[in-house]
Formats: structure tokens, C-alpha cells, sequence
């Protein structure tokens, strides 16, 4: 990917990439992330969203993926780089641009295929991005020229019978087994920010609490910098204006991960908020 559009850019491929992955088999999203990456941030944000979810319509979501890819080519052509804070980015895009742009070796993401990936440029090739070193025959395109092929159709495995099929051992789950108050934390912070998209997961709910001296509804929002739930409600959902949220950033630097700030951390405060005045 790196060999694809400007070297300048390479962040905005990344992030394009892992918003066409999304829901979506990456072999499937290859064609259309390839056209968009020689088009570029310019290109792509010039386009109307029914053109261009005309032609990302075979891969499914096509409205919502391209109203995500337009507000991101702008925001990234206004020198956005922020990656929680661009349009469609969450916790899967931010370590995929830690890894792959910043080079940070350092990380544990959630996301297994990202985990491999990290596994692998950690032991293998000298720390170095093995896409770099690949190289594309596609020919530049022009944004009118960026079309959506379907790939061509793989073929199957002749199927085993029934009696040949053996259930394959289910392993052991590696994830943490977190607590009732903090999944139903999870699921307050989704409703208070609006969106799953880039919501925060039950570890960045456990590290906040962690890092909050008082966690008395006052206490919580007196670390928020805010003076109501309804102030701290508006800086979840992105209602408030964007420098409120510079409140944040006291407490957002003595926590240990890069996912726990801005809204992110907003929501999360709302639902210790909401859980500690249930519990009074």
C-alpha cells in the first residue's frame, strides 16, 4: 500500500483500508481500497456520496462507507491527524495507524488479524512494514475512473461428508472476564457518545476508574472539568464544542492508553457517572 498515490498520504490509505475491512473480507475490499488509494484524499473528497456508493455497492453498507470516506479525505486534507477524532475511526483503526504509520511496536490491540500482523513485523524482516516492500502493476486512476470490481470468484475445496467433519476444539478464550458493572459501563458509554463506531471497550472503562481518585458522582465530574451530567453528556455525544474538550486532558494524560480521551473518555465518565449516583 505504500507503493500506492503519494507517499505524503500513506496515514489517510491505512485509515481508507481499514474502513473498507470493516464487516468486510479483506480480499474483497483489495480492488476498491487500491482505486480510492490512487485517487486520493482530493479525489475522494470531491465526490458525491451516491457516486461514490455506487461503486462500493458490492461490498455492502455502501451509503454509510462512503459518507465515513468523504468526511475522512476532508478532514484529513485539513490536516486532521487525530485518528479517534476522524470521521469512522475507532480502536481498530487507531492501533492499525500506530502500527503500520508510527512503527510502534509496543502495542497489544485487540483485534487478532492486527495482532498477527504485529506478531509478525516484531520477529520478522527487521521490524519493517512487509507491505512496503510489495509492489502493484495498477495503473493510476482518475476519481472517474475508480470502479469497484468484483474479484474473481475462488475456487471451493470439494465438500467432506458428514461423517468425515470432526468439530474443531474450541480454545480458550485469552480475553479478560469483565464484571457486570462494567460491561453495562460499556453499553451506557455506546448510548451516551451515540455510536458504536469507535466507542470505547470495557479495558479503557476499567483504566479510567483506575486513574480516578474520587469516583463519587462529584468527584467524577469535577475531574471532567464540567459542572453537570448534562455538560459532560454534550461532550460525549460531540454537542459541546470541540475546545470543552481540551477539560479532559488532565486526566487523559495519566492514563495509559492512546484510546482513553476526547469523547472517548467523556462517555466513559458519563457511565461511571450514571453507575456511581445509582449506587448512593
Amino acid at each position: 500500500m505504500r507503493d500506492v498515490g503519494a507517499p505524503d498520504d500513506y496515514g489517510w490509505r491505512v485509515l481508507v483500508a481499514c474502513v473498507l475491512c470493516n464487516q468486510t473480507p479483506g480480499e474483497r475490499a483489495d480492488d476498491p481500497a487500491t482505486a480510492l488509494c490512487w485517487a486520493g484524499p482530493e479525489a475522494v473528497a470531491r465526490m458525491t456520496e451516491a457516486r461514490l456508493a455506487r461503486k462500493l455497492r458490492f461490498l455492502g453498507l455502501q451509503r454509510q462507507r462512503a459518507r465515513i470516506l468523504i468526511a475522512l479525505s476532508r478532514a484529513w486534507l485539513e490536516g486532521g491527524r487525530d485518528v479517534l477524532a476522524l470521521p469512522g475511526c475507532g480502536p481498530y483503526a487507531a492501533d492499525a495507524y500506530l502500527i503500520f504509520v508510527e512503527g510502534r511496536r509496543d502495542l497489544a490491540p485487540d483485534d487478532h488479524v492486527l495482532a498477527a500482523w504485529l506478531a509478525h513485523l516484531t520477529t520478522t524482516n527487521g521490524g519493517k512494514d512487509p507491505m512496503s516492500e510489495q509492489s502493484t502493476t495498477t495503473e493510476p486512476r482518475t476519481d472517474d475512473e475508480i470502479v469497484a470490481a468484483k474479484p474473481a470468484a475462488r475456487k471451493r475445496a470439494p465438500k467432506k461428508s458428514a461423517a468425515a467433519k470432526k468439530p474443531a476444539p474450541k480454545k480458550p478464550s485469552s480475553r479478560p472476564a469483565y464484571p457486570d458493572e462494567i460491561r453495562e459501563a460499556v453499553r451506557l458509554a455506546v448510548a451516551a457518545r451515540g455510536t458504536r463506531n469507535g466507542a470505547p471497550g470495557a479495558k479503557q472503562h476499567v483504566l479510567v476508574r483506575e486513574a480516578l481518585d474520587d469516583k463519587t458522582p462529584a468527584g467524577i465530574l469535577k475531574a471532567a472539568g464540567v459542572k453537570s451530567e448534562k455538560a459532560l453528556r454534550a461532550l460525549a455525544d460531540g454537542s459541546a464544542p470541540k475546545d470543552d474538550l481540551k477539560a479532559l486532558r488532565p486526566l487523559a494524560e495519566r492514563i495509559p492508553d492512546p484510546f482513553c480521551k476526547g469523547r472517548n473518555l467523556a462517555s466513559i465518565l458519563v457511565a461511571a457517572h450514571v453507575q456511581a449516583k445509582a449506587s448512593k
